[in-house]
């Protein structure tokens, strides 16, 4: 039998993920003061958001394996000149399997790194362990260089195009992809060692304790020069990931052991870090238009120490947000979530210097700043 026959009898598959009922640490969240006179808060605001009890989730993942033609993802341009030009063949190797991974949004660098590629590393596990060929995957053409990279760093094989493709695919459907952020690191358990080993070979370019920033226009800090001071003097370094490599980013993560953060993509590397690195303090920074606990129940089952500390609300978003208080709407998110937005610093420096304590005195409301 020849190696590309041996590949080719994979047969349909699926894989049931149970998540088990877990209870979800409390949450101090820390604002602002407030003077509006349906909720003045003369002091910072401190929310105390309690453990909730998760119940379990399904997760499901089919695997339909078939000679078959794939979807197309081009863009409204695209097609346009599709219609003008002819395409440009791509290569089909027809003895291997190929594995759309088009549908997570690879343009988004979470996506890629916290969806797309704990399911690449499962059906790779999957293959190999059927003593078959791993499968290629196709990437969008918007996938960002650095998730192409780290695909050739865990030699996936892998093509990049939005425009339809015919061959023996492995045609992937999956129920809640929101489980796969959850065991994410179940899922690239066989690649934990060679991470790590990875790591250990890339210098350092970074403190351990970093402010990772975020540049104009998109969730960016407005008072930004008052913010970064203030994490200057208590030891923080700025960092913007986008600067870094791949293997720079996980390293910088795992090695760090206070991290301040804008919420974003440049935290999706958290997947990699596991008990074993050692506990860290994590400060995630929430604008006020768009506030979701998806790095928070990331670093969950870690030793680490969250706090939230969330932004200053503009005129604008308080006009929408009073639209209708009782369901918050995904228009609101949409519109607001990338804005500019203002950080309180003493907001900052209280979550700062409480980072130590499990429990808040009732007494704490706020820290004096220091002089």
């Amino acid at each position: 039998m020849t190696q590309g026959q041996r590949h080719l009898s994979l047969t349909d598959f699926d894989f049931t993920i149970e998540t088990d009922t877990f209870i979800r640490a409390p949450l101090w969240m820390i604002g602002p003061r407030s003077y509006f006179s349906d909720r003045a808060v003369p002091q910072l605001e401190i929310v105390a958001v309690p453990a909730r009890t998760m119940a379990a989730e399904t997760l499901r993942i089919d695997g339909r394996v078939e000679q078959r033609t794939t979807s197309s993802f081009l863009s409204r341009k695209e097609k346009i000149r599709k219609t003008l030009n002819k395409p440009n063949p791509i290569d089909i190797d027809p003895a291997r399997y190929y594995a759309d991974l088009r549908q997570f949004g690879l343009g988004n660098w979470s996506h890629c790194l916290n969806q797309a590629l704990p399911v690449a590393i499962l059906l790779r596990d999957h293959c190999l362990k059927l003593n078959q060929l791993a499968p290629i995957y196709i990437l969008s053409m918007d996938t960002p260089s650095k998730i192409r990279d780290i695909f050739d760093l865990l030699d996936l094989s892998h093509i990049s195009t939005n425009a339809c493709i015919t061959s023996p695919l492995i045609d992937i459907s999956v129920s809640n992809s929101s489980i796969i952020h959850q065991k994410s690191r179940e899922f690239i358990s066989s690649i934990t060692n060679q991470v790590s080993r990875m790591v250990l070979s890339v210098p350092q370019v970074a403190s351990a304790k970093v402010f990772l920033n975020r540049k104009p226009p998109y969730r960016s800090l407005i008072n930004n020069e008052e913010i970064k001071s203030l994490l200057n003097q208590e030891g923080y370094q700025e960092v913007f990931m986008e600067d870094l490599s791949a293997e720079e980013q996980i390293a910088l993560i795992i090695r760090a052991t206070d991290i301040v953060a804008i919420h974003g993509a440049a935290l999706a590397p958290l997947m990699f870090r596991n008990a074993d690195h050692g506990s860290f303090r994590f400060i995630e920074i929430g604008t006020p238009g768009h506030i979701v606990p998806f790095f928070r129940n990331m670093v969950e089952p870690l030793p680490c120490f969250y706090r939230m500390v969330r932004g200053l609300p503009n005129s604008s978003m308080l006009s929408d947000a009073y639209m209708d208080i009782e369901k918050p709407s995904m228009q609101f998110t949409e519109k607001h979530s990338l804005k500019p937005f203002r950080l309180d610093p003493a907001s900052l420096q209280f979550a700062i210097e409480s980072m130590d304590y499990r429990n808040f005195p009732s007494d704490a409301i706020e820290v004096p700043r220091r002089t």
